[in-house]
């Protein structure tokens, strides 16, 4: 079944992706697809954080110089979680966008209401965008060395308890729990997502950045006493300080909610250079 439209999210710290993604692409498969304009979605407080003066730098300039690159090769700047904000602060928000990165398209939305979400629809599936001519120089020791700096935590886990336990409350404990963890070990978060389920209901929680609070992006108001346990963080640390920290809540946790905890599949790491194998800087002559 050949699907009508394609939505495609790369990994949070890639960048480079008009010479490497789309340009290619383009070249190769030039009656394949139609490319959509391509957009970043943005965290006001993480582009207060990284772009303003009067922010609070939380991650180190080598991973904010690959920040700021992706805001300059997007078509759109897409600003989520206007319903956090008040109309002062989101007014703030696209004028800091907007005097920084002046050829792209502002748009902004509620992933949790829906507001905006009309428009944001609207723009992706409008008519044919071309791939930008131009796009930013990169330089490949800085983007490597930045995203070096953000150590990777992927684990599943199986949970079991005598009883069953409510999945929304003690999935909650964790999320509270690795923030409080991971601060006091002046460790930056730059996501953490955790997905709890049984066999066919699950929750999912997410840490945004550093000081935001965890938050249930779906929950199930479901018990059960036997669970599967997803973890996917990137925090600023050495991939071994997060595989600590990490071993060290999860134990903390099962012994405060008194379960058992089963270890599957983990891997803890720094991503290494980008070597793109196919890079496009500048458009190609038309084949």
């Amino acid at each position: 079944m050949k699907p009508d439209f394609l939505l495609a999210e790369p990994v949070g710290s890639c960048t480079d992706l008009v010479a490497t993604v789309l340009r290619p692409l383009r070249h190769l498969h030039p009656d394949d697809f139609e490319i959509g304009p391509f957009t970043v979605v943005v965290d006001p407080i993480r582009a207060r954080d990284a772009l303003s003066r009067e922010g609070r730098a939380t991650l180190s300039e080598k991973v904010a110089y690959i920040y700021r690159l992706q805001q300059m090769e997007a078509e759109a700047i897409a600003i989520n979680k206007i319903d956090q904000l008040r109309p002062d602060e989101l007014e703030e928000a696209t004028g800091l966008l907007r005097a920084q990165f002046p050829a792209q398209h502002i748009l902004s939305f509620s992933a949790r209401t829906g507001e905006g979400f009309a428009d944001l629809a609207e723009w992706l599936v409008g008519p044919n965008s071309a791939v930008p001519s131009r796009s930013p120089d990169i330089d490949y020791d800085v983007y490597a060395e930045g995203e070096a700096e953000l150590a990777w935590f992927d684990g599943r886990f199986g949970i079991s308890a005598p009883a069953p336990i409510d999945m929304d409350v003690v999935l909650m404990k964790l999320g509270l729990l690795l923030r409080e963890r991971l601060s006091g070990a002046d460790l930056e978060i730059a996501h953490i997502k955790l997905l709890l389920r049984d066999c066919d209901r699950g929750c999912a929680l997410s840490i945004a950045r550093g000081g935001a609070p965890p938050e249930l992006s779906r929950t199930t108001d479901a018990r059960s006493p036997s669970l599967d346990l997803l973890v996917n963080a990137r925090v600023a640390a050495q991939p071994a300080q997060l595989r600590a920290v990490m071993d060290d809540c999860l134990r903390s946790w099962a012994e405060t909610l008194r379960v058992s905890v089963s270890h599957g599949p983990i891997a803890s790491f720094s991503p290494q250079r980008p070597v793109p194998t196919r890079r496009m800087g500048s458009s190609p002559p038309d084949s």
